[in-house]
């Protein structure tokens, strides 16, 4: 039982210097922004998390998560589009609310902002074949300056096994903007 305290413990100190990380970023993009600069392209995107251990009877363990997308610049982001990178593809899955019946009360998380999907009728082949979930936002098609942007609630379920001794999950933004992409500040990374 120690042992499993000091690798959570261990953990929650990675996730502070990640989160320190992110916060540093953002303060001086927000010096540069203020500095009146011509207009400029700047967007980041980042991971926030938790991770549930797995019960006593269970090999599974669940990370529960949004990516957010932040429009840094001064001028708005056309046709957002996100990837989500599972590895291995195997042993993990995502679950999440897709499609463009989907209905969410902004009272109770204020990050759900918009119904997602996948980005064409191949992606969803492309997700059980490489592990990549292209999806993009249904209503939004802009993300304005200095606004946000995220994908929330997802759930990714982690099945642990012998052979697998690393879970990670990347994620990248692409809009117009950026069509080579952008990928985000952290990483979720689970050591089994």
């Amino acid at each position: 039982m120690k042992h499993l305290f000091e690798d959570i413990e261990k953990k929650m100190r990675v996730l502070e210097q990640e989160f320190q990380l992110v916060n540093k970023l953002l303060y001086e993009m927000k010096k540069e922004k203020n500095n009146n600069y011509p207009s400029s392209i700047q967007a980041i995107s980042y991971f926030t998390y938790s991770f549930m251990l797995p019960r006593r009877e269970s090999k599974d363990g669940m990370v529960i998560g949004n990516f957010i997308i932040r429009n840094m610049g001064s001028i708005p982001l056309d046709n957002p589009v996100i990837c989500l990178k599972m590895i291995p593809k195997e042993y993990t899955g995502l679950t999440a609310k897709l499609g463009e019946h989907v209905s969410y009360d902004r009272r109770i998380n204020p990050l759900v902002m918009e119904a997602w999907q996948y980005i064409d009728e191949n992606a969803e082949r492309i997700a059980e074949e490489n592990g990549e979930f292209w999806i993009k936002p249904i209503q939004i098609r802009q993300i304005k300056e200095g606004e946000q942007l995220a994908f929330a609630n997802f759930q990714i379920k982690l099945r642990f096994s012998d052979e697998v001794n690393a879970y990670k999950i990347y994620g990248f933004f692409y809009c117009t903007q950026f069509p080579k992409g952008i990928k985000s500040l952290n990483d979720i990374i689970i050591h089994g």
